[in-house]
């Protein structure tokens, strides 16, 4: 996942906007999970990030799980199938 890009997507600027930051994901209203994958290993860790969220998201369905980066564009139909 690209460090760079998510720290320039993070805190502070969300704090900005009234973003409170939690120590676990299990108490987050909102997960952004950002990608950049070059390698297949990278994509399956992605795949398994987003697997692991899967009954976070069941248990408040309100809950907002976003995914961000390079992953996205081309496999969006894949990636809605696989992780509703």
């Amino acid at each position: 996942m690209n460090t760079a890009d998510s720290e320039r997507l993070g805190f502070p600027g969300l704090e900005q906007l009234g973003v409170e930051q939690v120590e676990k994901p299990s108490e987050a209203d909102v997960i952004v999970l950002n990608s950049c994958v070059v390698r297949q290993g990278a994509e399956d860790k992605v795949a398994s990030n987003l697997a692991w969220m899967a009954p976070l998201k069941k248990d408040r369905p309100e809950r907002i799980i976003a995914l961000m980066g390079c992953m996205v564009g081309p496999k969006t139909d894949e990636l809605a199938r696989r992780f509703p």
